[in-house]
């Protein structure tokens, strides 16, 4: 943990820390980062917030979006669906170079600290919040961490 708390101190050494997003499939943040940040990217991209389409693959199974993804494999236990949160949103940074770059330009993890997670449309909220106290931002946030240190051994 140590060592990716270190990628980060780095980043921020070298980057200017961006005011937070909303990150939902609604926001035309940053021209849309906070829609393709989002899990359910083919909402984004219906709703016309994003460009491009973020396919995931899980388990050998390629999905249209995280949220697809997720909705297929999740546990229904909070742990157990947090470990797999992570796991498909690291698969989706290491993929998307573009993604991980935004996230690293506008100041990495101290970025995604002020940034959340809030869908007024959702029916249920146990995702949302601001900054790490939101699972979704801290799910992000460490996937993030974990690509970083990847990248370092590429």
């Amino acid at each position: 943990m140590t060592a990716l708390l270190e990628v980060s101190a780095l980043a921020l050494q070298t980057t200017e820390i961006t005011p937070g997003i909303n990150i939902w499939s609604g926001s035309r943040d940053m021209l849309g980062l906070g829609a393709a940040l989002t899990n359910p990217t083919e909402i984004s991209f219906r709703k016309g917030n994003i460009q491009h389409h973020y396919p995931v693959t899980f388990n050998g199974v390629t999905y249209v979006d995280l949220e697809a993804a997720f909705q297929a494999n999740r546990y229904y236990v909070d742990y157990r669906d947090e470990w797999l949160m992570k796991v498909l949103m690291i698969e989706k940074l290491g993929r998307n170079e573009k993604l991980f770059n935004a996230i690293a330009e506008n100041g990495g993890v101290e970025w995604l600290k002020h940034c959340s997670h809030i869908v007024p449309t959702a029916s249920r909220h146990d995702w949302e919040g601001y900054g790490l106290n939101s699972r979704f931002i801290k799910c992000l946030a460490l996937a993030y961490e974990i690509v970083a240190k990847l990248k370092e051994y590429e």
